[in-house]
């Protein structure tokens, strides 16, 4: 009995070993396949406008605060926020807000998710709509649109960096962003997607109801355009995950007198190939850069079993090759050859330790994404 249960645990191990093996081979070869397939900067984009001012809200973002003192982040504000009625924040002063106080002044909500509102002179856009993990109604983002004086009708287009469950809001949830839309509002206007959405529950939900599904308009962005004049995107950048193929697209917003800002949702593209592409794609200089670099060292947001999945199944190359602090270094060295004036780097993925890295290397240049305070270019 006991040589058959050896017997059986042998086979057992090596059939498993086997899978595992082929798993991992099978990723490798596609990833490296998407890597050598993808052809950057086709076609290039002309705008036939710019911009001259530029707004970003947090509208959802994870904003902790440092878990032990010897971290030595701020999640605070140089500059005391306040509300001067309107709805919105503004900055006017030099207390620090923590992310609590913040929270207490309008009842916000943070979470591992993301979402901005783009207000410029030429248009407002909504980019990402959140992750709403416990399907609470409202989700976080609609919560935070109702705090700071956001409405649907501000908008002129929603878009999407990709469709991961942690920026799509979730799609059948009363109280999502795609709900709260279609029941506050008329008004049609575009949504750009790189990749194609699975609508069937929101379908279902609108089946006798008095609105119709053209007040989205979805549109696919394989490619890069421009979307509204003075904004585009970068088009989908395809990347092999472990987890899965993806393609995600950056904002792109023309500023005048200082060049382009990138508005990036995840990063999974990776920071190097969406520089490469956008060097390739448009002719004005690179200015700042807005959001997330999936930057998950030494720890991430999403830890199921006490496993960095964000670090080890979503960044790097692999199980094989994950992200490591060399890494890390290699894009901050990326982003300062660029002399960028604007860098705030998202929460959503990166660590605290990566945040206080590139807030302490670029100074007065660095922005902190905190819900509810807005980062300017002016």
């Amino acid at each position: 009995m006991n040589g058959k249960l050896i017997k059986w645990m042998g086979l057992t191990l090596v059939s498993l070993g086997l899978l595992v093996s082929g798993v991992l081979a099978h990723h490798y070869f596609r990833a490296s396949s998407v890597r050598e397939s993808w052809k950057p900067g086709h076609p290039p984009v002309t705008f036939t406008a710019d911009v001259h001012t530029l707004e970003i809200l947090p509208l959802v973002n994870f904003q902790a605060r440092p878990e032990s003192p010897s971290a030595d982040v701020s999640y605070g504000s140089d500059e005391e926020t306040s509300n001067d009625g309107s709805g919105y924040l503004h900055r006017n002063g030099s207390e620090e807000v923590s992310r609590e106080s913040l929270n207490d002044k309008l009842g916000l909500r943070a979470e591992v998710g993301v979402s901005y509102l783009i207000r410029t002179d030429q248009g407002t856009v909504l980019f990402d709509l959140g992750h709403n993990p416990q399907k609470t109604n409202p989700s976080a983002l609609v919560h935070n649109m109702e705090q700071t004086g956001v409405q649907w009708e501000d908008l002129d287009a929603i878009f999407l960096s990709h469709t991961h469950f942690d920026h799509v809001g979730e799609l059948d949830t009363p109280g999502s962003p795609f709900y709260s839309f279609l029941e506050s509002t008329k008004k049609s206007i575009p949504l750009y997607t790189p990749q194609a959405l699975e609508l069937e529950p929101l379908r279902n939900y609108l089946e006798g109801m008095d609105v119709g599904e053209a007040s989205l308009m979805i549109q696919e962005t394989p490619r890069a355009q421009e979307i509204l004049p003075g904004i585009a995107t970068t088009g989908g950048i395809p990347r092999q995950l472990f987890i899965g193929y993806i393609e995600e697209q950056a904002l792109v917003i023309n500023v005048r007198g200082k060049g382009l800002v990138l508005i990036v949702g995840c990063g999974h593209q990776t920071l190097e190939r969406l520089l490469i592409h956008v060097r390739k794609t448009f002719s004005q200089p690179i200015y700042g850069i807005v959001g997330d670099l999936h930057l998950p060292v030494p720890d991430g947001r999403m830890n199921p079993l006490g496993i960095n999945g964000q670090r080890i199944f979503a960044s790097g190359e692999g199980p094989l090759h994950p992200l490591s602090e060399p890494g890390v270094r290699a894009d901050l060295e990326k982003l300062k050859k660029l002399n960028p004036g604007l860098v705030a780097l998202g929460t959503h993925d990166s660590s605290d330790d990566v945040v206080r890295i590139f807030a302490e290397e670029f100074g007065e240049r660095y922005r902190f994404v905190r819900v509810g305070e807005w980062i300017l270019v002016e």
